[in-house]
């Protein structure tokens, strides 16, 4: 990692764990990686000031402490989250443009999974969201997790979204299309997402 160095404290440690979790799933699922809840309204855009550069963030819905906070996959950006919102009428979404993608500054270095979490990490804090989950690691994950994916994904073998069962209390749905459900089924992932950010 380039940079001045940061002395981690032990809830940045959590916060950056939880975050590069949710990082890690949407880059490895590229499907849907959710960050605490709530929802949808009227969009705003606005660009953060971030190590490594101006990250485009986009917010819908009226802001509160909760949020339902959407990764992008790689090489895609924000905007394939569009087709879903609806689902998160009246609940305050946060999507975000990695470093590198859609809106947001593409520098030459910065996009390592612990670089794009710290960014996505201090996001939260600066729009006064405080709850979200905070896991040490995606294997000791203690709060319900959700994995979605598309049954005729041509980059991913389903069978390998089992390995997603190690984690504890973990719910698996499968979908009748390709890599990018929220896109290509946005009428039933939509509601998946919103019922499990509604439960938890």
């Amino acid at each position: 990692m380039r940079g001045s160095p940061t002395v981690p404290t032990p809830k940045r440690k959590r916060r950056t764990a939880g975050f590069t979790a949710a990082i890690v799933f949407a880059l490895l699922g590229g499907n849907a990686a959710i960050v605490a809840t709530a929802g949808a309204d009227a969009s705003q855009d606005r660009m953060m000031n971030l190590p490594g550069g101006a990250i485009h963030v986009v917010t819908t819905g009226t802001p509160g402490p909760r949020a339902v906070v959407l990764i992008h996959g790689l090489a895609a950006s924000s905007s394939g989250w569009d087709p879903i919102l609806p689902a998160f009428e009246g609940r305050y979404v946060v999507r975000v443009d990695l470093l590198g993608h859609g809106r947001s500054a593409k520098p030459d270095t910065g996009y390592s999974i612990p670089e794009q979490a710290t960014r996505v990490g201090e996001i939260p804090d600066r729009l006064g969201v405080d709850h979200r989950p905070e896991p040490e690691r995606l294997t000791e994950i203690a709060l319900p997790t959700m994995v979605l994916y598309g049954a005729q994904d041509h980059r991913w073998r389903p069978s390998s979204f089992e390995d997603y069962r190690q984690v504890p209390a973990v719910r698996i749905e499968s979908l009748d299309c390709g890599h990018s459900p929220m896109l290509e089924d946005p009428d039933h992932t939509g509601p998946l997402l919103r019922d499990f950010a509604d439960r938890h």
